[in-house]
């Protein structure tokens, strides 16, 4: 659980990271469980709710960090339902 945790820490920068930073995240969700997976995409989603305000959207790299953990899930689950969940 605890290295979930640490998963879901994001730097505030609105820059989205280099390729290898997205590979290097891409690597991390496909070692995840099935759980962990659900909880970093959930988490990701919340920090998209409560960093967004009007003038201010959240920053690319938690968007980026959705979008990938979405992708990881519709890999695996390509039926499920809960595709759209988080």
């Amino acid at each position: 659980m605890a290295a979930t945790t640490a998963l879901c820490r994001t730097s505030r920068t609105r820059n989205a990271g280099t390729e290898s930073d997205i590979e290097r995240l891409r690597q991390r969700l496909r070692a995840m469980s099935d759980p962990e997976l659900l909880l970093f995409g959930v988490t990701t989603k919340c920090q998209c709710s409560w960093e967004t305000e009007p003038d201010h959207p959240p920053p690319e790299n938690i968007l980026v960090q959705l979008s990938e953990a979405r992708k990881e899930w519709k890999r695996r689950n390509p039926s499920l339902p809960l595709s759209e969940s988080f």
